[in-house]
């Protein structure tokens, strides 16, 4: 059912987003980011193959140590949310965020090794595997419709670039 009135699971998933962000400034240490980040299944049981849902809860996470992270990640889900859930539903957008969180933790899996020099294990975080997910949709949305995607594709291009350039994320 296409869903009508404000964006209700968009404002919802960024004020999970915010809580959690909060938290890790709240709580000393590296507590919640010990118990949410996601890294490669083969690392250690700690950080995947008893705790398969790490692959979903690491895109509640944010690096605490950029602003500019979360800030960038939760007003790319409020454009495209505002968009997407609309024409989706609440259950199907909610879906379509949930699937492609756990399908960026999956891409992490493949793209990087278990162990990085000089760092040892390292987790990732963020909500941009989602993001990501959202990019797609909107791309087949625009396609379907006959809308123009050349500023899209420079946004997924963009971004995939961050992606690689800033670690964990």
């Amino acid at each position: 059912a296409v869903a009508t009135g404000k964006p209700r699971v968009t404002f919802g998933i960024i004020a999970v987003c915010a809580v959690v962000y909060a938290l890790q400034w709240l709580i000393p240490g590296q507590v919640v980011y010990e118990q949410f980040a996601y890294n490669n299944v083969f690392a250690t049981p700690q950080y995947g193959v008893f705790e398969p849902w790490r692959m979903l809860t690491a895109a509640f996470l944010h690096s605490p140590d950029s602003l500019l992270h979360i800030i960038l990640n939760m007003y790319t889900l409020w454009i495209f949310g505002q968009a997407l859930e609309p024409l989706l539903g609440r259950a199907r957008f909610l879906a379509l965020y949930l699937i492609s969180a756990v399908g960026g933790s999956v891409g992490y899996l493949l793209l990087n090794p278990v162990l990085v020099p000089g760092q040892g294990l390292v987790g990732v975080v963020g909500a941009s595997g989602a993001i990501f997910g959202l990019f797609g949709a909107m791309l087949l949305v625009q396609r379907h419709r006959g809308g123009e995607t050349r500023q899209l594709w420079v946004l997924i291009a963009i971004n995939g670039v961050i992606g690689f350039l800033i670690p964990q994320i």
